[in-house]
C-alpha cells in the first residue's frame, strides 16, 4: 500500500468517527435529559384530556380555557414535528369528561360538564376517528345511560370502555357503571355496582384485566380511602382486603412492571405513597415523595421508574418532578418542569419521551391557564438523589 493511499483510509476513518460523533451530539441534543420545551397548543386549556391515539400521535380535547369558557376543539401532538395541529371541533363544549383511545386511531369523548348547557351535567360521547378529514372527524355515538362527570373511563382488554362513578349538578354522587361497546357504539349498565359511591378517583387497569378504583369522593362530599376491584368476566365488585392507610382525592395512581399498583399523593396535600398488590389485594405503605402534592401527574417510563411531576400545594403550583424506583422503593430527583404547572396531563409517546400539557399556574390563587408543553427525557444510567449522591441503572 503506497503512502496515499494510506492517507486515504486514514481520512476515510477520521471521516467515520466525526460522523459519528455529530450524530451522537445531534441526539444528545435532541433528547437532552430532563425536560425542554416543544411546541405551544393553539389554545391554552386545563381539565382537558389527552390520549396518545394507536398512531402515535396525542389528542387533546376540551378542558377550561384561559378566559374561563369550556371548550370544543382539539388538538394533536405529532412527535416527530414537535408541533400541534388542529383536529378539529365536537359539538358541546366540555370539561371534567374523560376519554380513551380505541383501536384503530380512534378515540372516545365521554360526558363531562358545560357550562351554557341546560343541566350542565353531560351524557353525550363523541367519536374521534384520526383517519377521517378534519370536517368529519368527529361524530356522536351512543348516550351514557346517565349523565356524569368527574369519573373514570377505562380501556379494557375485550376493547370495552368501563365507565366508573362520578356525580350530577345536584351533588348526587354515582355508585353506577356503564360498559361501551365499540362494535355497536352503544353503552348498557353493569351489573355490579361500586360498594361505595365515589367520583374524583382513580382507575388503573391491572394486568389480570380487572380494574383497581381508588379513593375520590363519597356521597357525603367526604374522602375515601377505601379501594375496589371490578372483574369484567363476573361483571362484578370486590373491595380490596384493607384500606388505605391515607383518605386520597387528586391522588395518582400507576401501573408498576411488577404488576403492583404505585398510588400518590392528593388532597392535603400528601407526600405519602402506597402500594397495591393484586396477589394479596392487599395495600402498604411505600416511600414517602420528597414533596408533597395535588393534583400531579405520574407516568411509567420505559426503563422501569415512575415520574411523578407537578401538581400543587394548594397556593402554589409545583416546578419540581420526582423518580420512583420500585426495586430500591426510592425516590431520586427528576429536575424541573420548564413551567411550574397544576392540573395538566402526561402522556408517554412511543419513542419512550413524556409529553407534559397545559394546565394552570395554579387555580387557587388565580393562575393562569398554560398553553405551553414540554417533553421529558430519563436519564437511562444515573438518578440523581435528594442528598446529592447519584444512583446508576444497568
Amino acid at each position: 500500500m503506497n503512502v496515499s493511499s494510506i492517507g486515504s483510509a486514514w481520512v476515510d476513518v477520521l471521516f467515520k468517527q466525526l460522523s459519528m460523533l455529530l450524530i451522537m451530539l445531534s441526539a444528545n441534543s435532541a433528547f437532552a435529559v430532563g425536560f425542554s420545551a416543544t411546541g405551544s397548543l393553539a389554545t391554552a386549556r386545563r381539565l382537558h384530556t389527552a390520549v396518545t391515539l394507536t398512531t402515535g400521535k396525542v389528542l387533546v380535547a376540551g378542558g377550561y380555557s384561559a378566559t374561563g369558557s369550556d371548550l370544543n376543539s382539539a388538538e394533536l401532538y405529532d412527535l416527530t414535528t414537535g408541533h400541534w395541529s388542529s383536529a378539529g371541533t365536537f359539538a358541546g363544549p366540555r370539561f371534567w369528561h374523560a376519554a380513551s383511545a380505541l383501536a384503530g386511531g380512534k378515540a372516545l369523548v365521554i360526558g363531562g360538564h358545560n357550562n351554557s348547557a341546560t343541566n350542565g351535567v353531560l351524557n353525550s360521547v363523541e367519536l374521534y376517528d384520526s383517519a377521517q378529514s378534519l370536517q368529519n372527524a368527529w361524530n356522536p355515538t351512543g348516550s351514557l345511560g346517565t349523565a356524569r362527570f368527574n369519573f373514570t373511563a377505562t380501556l379494557l382488554q375485550s376493547g370495552k370502555v368501563l365507565v366508573v362513578g362520578g356525580q350530577d349538578d345536584a351533588g348526587d354522587v354515582f355508585s353506577s357503571c356503564e360498559l361501551y361497546d365499540p362494535t355497536t357504539g352503544q353503552w348498557t349498565a353493569t351489573n355490579g355496582f361500586l360498594g361505595t359511591a365515589r367520583d374524583s378517583h382513580t382507575a388503573t387497569l391491572l394486568v389480570s384485566g380487572n380494574v383497581l378504583v381508588v379513593g375520590g369522593f363519597g356521597s357525603s362530599g367526604s374522602s375515601l380511602k377505601t379501594a375496589e376491584v371490578y372483574d369484567p368476566v363476573a361483571d362484578s365488585w370486590t373491595p380490596t382486603a384493607n384500606s388505605l392507610s391515607d383518605y386520597r382525592v387528586n391522588h395518582a395512581a400507576t401501573l408498576l412492571p411488577s404488576g403492583k399498583v404505585l398510588v400518590t399523593g392528593g388532597q392535603g396535600p400528601l407526600s405519602s405513597a402506597e402500594l397495591y398488590d393484586p396477589a394479596s389485594n392487599t395495600w402498604s405503605s411505600a416511600q414517602s415523595m420528597h414533596d408533597a402534592r395535588q393534583d400531579h401527574t405520574s407516568t411509567l417510563l420505559p426503563i422501569g421508574l415512575v415520574l411523578v411531576a407537578g401538581g400543587d400545594q394548594g397556593s402554589t403550583a409545583l416546578i419540581g418532578a420526582e423518580l420512583y424506583d420500585p426495586v430500591s422503593n426510592s425516590w431520586s430527583n427528576a429536575g424541573s418542569l420548564v413551567t411550574a404547572r397544576e392540573n395538566h396531563t402526561a402522556n408517554l409517546l412511543p419513542n419512550g419521551l413524556v409529553l407534559i400539557t397545559g394546565g394552570s399556574t395554579s387555580v387557587a390563587s388565580g393562575g393562569t391557564t398554560l398553553g405551553s408543553t414540554e417533553l421529558y427525557t430519563a436519564d437511562r444510567i444515573f438518578a440523581n438523589n435528594f442528598d446529592g449522591t447519584q444512583t446508576k441503572y444497568p
